[in-house]
């Protein structure tokens, strides 16, 4: 304990103690810039958001909601790294303290449908850089660094973030526009028929919220089958989908790719939410 204490005292007083022995703040993700934007643009549930983005990477660096703003619908994104559903529905509940969304628009991606519900990548982001949502993982570590970095914040002790990779740039909204050059070649496996997990679709259907859930675009696409009450939007039948040029690696969108991709996803999300009697 004495060794513990001595190392929350360095860190606290010492930003290099702290980054090299405890953990390291980043903007990478730009979980601290986007929860720090949202809470000042939103301050209380009286407060309306026509779309709340949640989800992971192929969702913070693929999807732009300033594409929605320039037409007129209030759209932020809280996605992060290795955001399970789960997690997003976490998200969700510290959202909804600053804000009421009218749609709220999850992006699912395939390979986080199996696995632990919570993921320790996204446990850890929230706790270094943004709002310590709750543990529901048991890792020691990231218990020690929940409990170090409430005590940083409580004593009002914020050390610099290292900045952004020089591929990256936050562009507001929750948006990580990613400069990285497209893809050559990629090799796909023969295409498979992937079922929605029961255990999300309870979930999905345990939310209080007009849900939309999105597929993103894939250099390799599977077929998908959700239940058929649920609205899905297939990021597959964006025209761009199909073209290599649109991803630096198989299933993430260069910065070009994710705003053509944003540009096609608003006028659908807009068709869909749409009364058309009005």
């Amino acid at each position: 304990m004495v060794v513990i204490a001595g190392l929350f005292l360095a860190g606290l007083v010492s930003p290099f103690v702290e980054t090299h022995l405890i953990a390291k703040r980043t903007d990478q993700g730009a979980v601290k810039l986007k929860t720090e934007e949202f809470e000042a643009r939103y301050k209380t549930q009286s407060d309306t958001l026509d779309f709340l983005f949640l989800g992971s990477s192929t969702c913070y660096c693929g999807i732009n909601p300033l594409t929605l703003e320039v037409k007129g619908y209030s759209s932020f994104s809280l996605c992060s790294s290795a955001q399970t559903l789960f997690n997003s529905t976490q998200v969700l509940d510290y959202a909804t303290q600053y804000c009421t969304p009218k749609y709220v628009v999850i992006d699912v991606y395939p390979e986080l449908w199996s696995g632990p519900s919570s993921s320790l990548e996204f446990e850890r982001d929230w706790i270094i850089n943004g709002p310590s949502l709750p543990l529901e993982r048991i890792d020691p570590y990231n218990a020690f660094l929940k409990l170090y970095f409430n005590i940083s914040k409580s004593l009002g002790i914020h050390h610099i973030s290292t900045k952004e990779e020089e591929y990256d740039r936050y562009s507001g909204l929750g948006f990580v526009e990613r400069s990285l050059p497209a893809i050559k070649t990629v090799s796909c496996d023969s295409i498979r028929t992937l079922d929605f997990p029961p255990q999300l679709s309870s979930l999905v259907d345990s939310l209080k919220y007009e849900i939309i859930l999105i597929i993103p675009p894939l250099c390799c696409p599977d077929d998908y089958v959700f239940p058929e009450s649920f609205t899905v939007i297939d990021g597959g039948q964006w025209p761009g989908a199909s073209y290599k040029s649109s991803y630096y690696d198989d299933h993430h969108l260069t910065a070009s790719g994710a705003n053509a991709y944003s540009g096609w996803l608003s006028e659908e999300l807009i068709r869909l939410t749409t009364d058309p009697s009005e």
